[in-house]
């Protein structure tokens, strides 16, 4: 796995059944998850990366890890975590990120959505 030989070691934690989401649901999730992830590994330099996925009467999706932070202003610049923000407002759903340069305490990145 290349986040294991890069010294990440990647958390997943899912509750509820998965399975039972829509197509457009499950892509949507996983692009999400793709794009934190690859964020974390070039850009993050964290050491731990936490996936929390709950699926009940909404869905929510947090992912934290422990690498350097950044600006506010630097994620308005990219298209990445701007197209998930978009992807997540397009269905319904609720997006947010924290994160911070200036006190190393890495980023979480939270969205909730509706089950559709």
């Amino acid at each position: 796995m290349e986040f294991a030989r890069n010294g990440i070691q990647v958390n997943l934690t899912v509750q509820g059944e998965v399975e039972t989401l829509s197509d457009t649901l499950q892509v949507t999730l996983f692009r999400l998850c793709q794009e934190a992830l690859n964020n974390a590994r070039k850009y993050a330099q964290a050491n731990n990366i936490d996936i929390s996925f709950v699926v009940a009467e909404k869905i929510t999706l947090c992912i934290q890890d422990d690498g350097i932070g950044f600006s506010q202003i630097d994620s308005l610049q990219g298209m990445g975590l701007k197209g998930m923000k978009e992807r997540v407002q397009a269905l319904g759903g609720r997006f947010s990120l924290q994160s911070q340069s200036s006190s190393p305490s890495g980023t979480q990145l939270y969205a909730q959505l509706p089950i559709v």
